[in-house]
């Protein structure tokens, strides 16, 4: 379009100073072939004009991707009676260490 734009303005300059008459027919084509290029121009920036209100207008303002769940959904696993009594005995151990550790540190304090 800017191509032809100018070559329509270079004719027009050119024309005026010359008596040829085959530069006004080059000047109609040059300003026909402008026109059709502008109006093509402006055909396609109303369509896309149109298609960009069409997806605003038909694009939902939310979009559910997934369906929600409670961040603390219980699962039914079973602990077995193994992992408790195990859980226990190292409560118990715990205990024992800790309660030797105090009465060492006792003794050697006194």
């Amino acid at each position: 379009l800017n191509g032809v734009d100018s070559r329509v303005s270079r004719l027009l300059f050119e024309n005026s100073f010359s008596v040829d008459p085959r530069g006004n027919m080059r000047q109609t084509q040059a300003t026909r072939q402008s026109s059709f290029l502008t109006n093509q121009y402006m055909a396609q920036l109303n369509a896309i004009e149109g298609l960009e209100r069409v997806i605003i207008e038909q694009t939902p303002i939310f979009t559910i991707v997934e369906e929600t769940r409670l961040p603390l959904e219980k699962e039914n696993t079973q602990t077995g009676l193994g992992l408790k009594l195990i859980s226990m005995a190292f409560l118990i151990l715990s205990i024992v260490i800790l309660s030797l550790a105090d009465s060492y540190k006792k003794i050697m304090n006194s």
